[in-house]
């Protein structure tokens, strides 16, 4: 169901649903108020949604969840690391500094269900405040008071997109030391675009990628690679088939673990039911080993 609230003229509106059964009473239910207005000061609209199925709900539909609560974002602060190492004559040598920024939101007078829903809204994927996206590196802190049913909550957010990282080292002499300023050895996950006839696996020239398929595959499918120099690893591939489709891998994957029909000659592969799969694949040198599980549900 789509409102188009626009059209509405400013007021406070519910939604109520009715129902009836032969063994209990008829039944009412009435929503909290929609209050619509021009604008909505000292609000913050908060937008979350997941990558892959949780919290009870199939994010596979593309669905996104909004919620307006009474709340600020203070002024940004700048955090993050520095790592270093002293010479031999203990000369201080930065080797690598990541800055991050941070804001302090700030949310009052609001009931405890609605600080429970904001909870659960920072444990999603994606967290998103007033079309900037966040993560949160430590939980809500709540205070309530006597004789009173509204709370305020205060949370810390780190901005996603925020990344001034320096991890070069000029003027240093490495020739004899062994300094690991590995920037890509944590696993990075991507989401995986599904809507085209080619379904690209984009390593982003990263040595390991895991991968999320938001939407379903309902169609015939020709997988590829993409900027796999450095690739050695894909943990994995979790996607969701909504319709039996043959789908095509790239000339150099071959399937230790089978599901399904495989055709190793063709690199085609017929998922045997609808559901969610995941797929493994290791490089061993010329040849992406793929193992898939699955349906899993």
């Amino acid at each position: 169901m789509s409102i188009a609230w626009g059209a509405y003229p400013v007021d406070q509106y519910y939604f109520t649903i009715s129902g009836s059964d032969p063994a209990f009473l008829p039944f009412l239910a009435t929503s909290e108020p929609v209050d619509v207005q021009v604008s909505h000061d000292d609000t913050l609209k908060v937008e979350f949604y997941n990558t892959d199925n949780g919290f009870k709900i199939d994010y596979s539909t593309g669905v996104k969840h909004l919620l307006r609560l009474n709340a600020r974002l203070g002024l940004p602060k700048n955090g993050g690391v520095i790592e270093g190492m002293e010479d031999s004559v203990r000369k201080y040598i930065k080797l690598k500094e990541v800055v991050t920024r941070t804001v302090d939101m700030e949310v009052w007078d609001v009931p405890f269900y609605l600080l429970e829903k904001l909870a659960v809204a920072m444990a999603h994927d994606s967290f998103i405040v007033n079309d900037i996206a966040y993560a949160t590196e430590e939980k809500m802190e709540t205070t309530e008071f006597e004789m009173d049913a509204l709370m305020q909550g205060r949370a810390k957010l780190r901005q996603v997109d925020f990344n001034n990282e320096n991890s070069t080292s000029s003027g240093l002499n490495i020739s004899n030391t062994i300094i690991n300023t590995n920037t890509d050895s944590c696993m990075q996950r991507f989401g995986l675009n599904t809507a085209g006839a080619t379904i690209t696996l984009d390593m982003q020239l990263l040595k390991e990628v895991a991968f999320v398929a938001p939407l379903p595959i309902t169609a015939v499918k020709t997988w590829a690679f993409a900027n796999v120099d450095n690739a050695i690893d894909i943990p994995f591939v979790q996607f969701t088939i909504g319709t039996i489709a043959n789908q095509t891998f790239p000339a150099n994957v071959t399937m230790a673990l089978i599901v399904g029909d495989w055709d190793n000659a063709t690199k085609v592969w017929t998922p045997p039911a609808v559901g969610l799969y995941k797929a493994s694949l290791n490089y061993s040198g010329s040849v992406w080993v793929m193992e898939m599980t699955g349906p899993l549900y």
